[in-house]
């Protein structure tokens, strides 16, 4: 079993990751709306060869990372949806769409799943992991909902030829000043 350092594989991905994150944040799009943003998920994640599903729901993605042997499927889900809400500063990666912004750090949460699906990608049985890693993005507005409608948990539904594999647990963050850091809150699927 390999050993995988995350703490200087993610400080590699540091440069790439925050270009993306500017990149989102400069093209926000807001939910349902999210094309441009989700076109690029799916072409990254086929890049590191995960297998990956589009039109969830409309625009979400769905990527399958499998491990060497059975096991918990645990989905981690980004959010990727913009605000109808005008940026008013100078940054040289301010939003270019007048009107919408990403001013909840959703443009973070889909760099975010972009670095876990290269860290985790390479070798998804790491640290003895066995079962599935399901990185999902998703928007607001009701779009986790119609993720679920659409199977994104493990039931056949739209996008799926042999439906997804059942989520046994879901890893998410957001963003938040008011938050502190380090909380972890539980529920039961």
């Amino acid at each position: 079993m390999t050993k995988l350092n995350f703490k200087t594989l993610g400080q590699e991905l540091r440069t790439e990751l925050l270009a993306r994150r500017r990149d989102f944040h400069m093209h926000p799009e807001l939910g349902f709306e999210e094309f441009r943003t989700s076109g690029i998920v799916a072409e990254e994640l086929t890049k590191l060869g995960i297998e990956v599903q589009t039109g969830i729901a409309k625009t979400g993605v769905v990527g399958v990372l499998e491990g060497d042997t059975d096991g918990p499927t645990v989905l981690v889900r980004a959010d990727m949806d913009a605000l109808p809400i005008l940026e008013q500063n100078d940054m040289d990666y301010a939003s270019q769409s007048p009107g919408k912004m990403h001013a909840c750090g959703h443009d973070a949460h889909v760099a975010i799943g972009l670095g876990v699906a290269n860290l985790c990608s390479p070798q998804p049985s790491f640290a003895g992991w066995s079962g599935k890693i399901v990185p999902a993005w998703r928007r607001g507005n009701g779009g986790a909902l119609a993720m679920i409608n659409d199977g994104v948990l493990g039931k056949s539904g739209a996008g799926y030829s042999s439906g997804p594999p059942r989520v046994d647990g879901i890893a998410n963050r957001h963003c938040r000043g008011c938050q502190w850091a380090c909380n972890v809150g539980f529920v039961d699927i």
